[in-house]
């Protein structure tokens, strides 16, 4: 969860570690809610509804699954 990641003792390997598969430990913070917060907040100020949100080099912004073919013609490649 994103939570374990935020409160881990190496918040970027966590982040690494999750993107590969790797289930981290439940970790808590006192900081949590705060942070996850204030990512909510800036994901819907930016009219972002869905996950994952790719925004391309073009401006073009992509939601939800999408496929790497479809994000590499939307790039333009």
């Amino acid at each position: 969860a994103v939570r374990d990641i935020v409160c881990a003792a190496e918040p970027a390997k966590a982040w690494s570690a999750a993107l590969a598969g790797t289930t981290q430990p439940k970790a808590e913070c006192s900081k949590a809610a705060e942070v996850l917060a204030l990512n909510n907040g800036l994901f819907t100020s930016a009219g972002m509804t869905k996950t994952p949100t790719i925004v391309l080099p073009n401006d073009v912004r992509l939601e939800g699954s999408v496929s790497a073919k479809e994000i590499l013609a939307r790039m333009g490649s």
